[in-house]
């Protein structure tokens, strides 16, 4: 199989609203008190992944099919937010090297850890909002 890439498409900015909202959807549930330390990994990265599409849906990119597809997107989302958001796509790939070690090898997460993944997922919907309403605001 071949990696994945970053294809270009139409700017959609109707589709990056729906993403940020999933991304709230996981949010939402990883913040539960019932939800075990391991799920809130998993629902925790599922919010920045939504994320990480909402900005490249209004970049005018996606994702194909192919290995790599979540180190794809980290890149993807490095390349629109630019250089101001360097730790936090730097945390993010790192987030993914932590997601595949609780879904795949059992590995039960820190509660720091998980805390600190809870703050970069807010953050980083936090920026894909607020891409959206810069590219939402009128033009003069």
């Amino acid at each position: 199989m071949t990696r994945a890439e970053l294809e270009p498409v139409e700017p959609d900015a109707t589709r990056a609203r729906e993403f940020v909202a999933q991304a709230r959807l996981f949010l939402a549930d990883a913040e539960r008190e019932t939800t075990h330390l391991e799920s809130a990994v998993i629902l925790y990265w599922s919010a920045c992944i939504s994320s990480m599409d909402a900005l490249l849906a209004i970049d005018g990119l996606r994702v194909s099919s192919g290995e790599d597809s979540h180190a794809v997107r980290v890149e993807g989302a490095r390349r629109v937010l630019g250089a101001g958001y360097r730790d936090l796509t730097d945390r993010l790939d790192e987030w993914r090297r932590e997601r595949h070690g609780v879904s795949y090898a059992a590995i039960t997460p820190g509660e720091a850890d998980v805390a600190a993944m809870r703050a970069d997922a807010r953050d980083i919907l936090e920026a894909a909002e607020a891409e959206l309403g810069r590219r939402d605001e009128p033009r003069p």
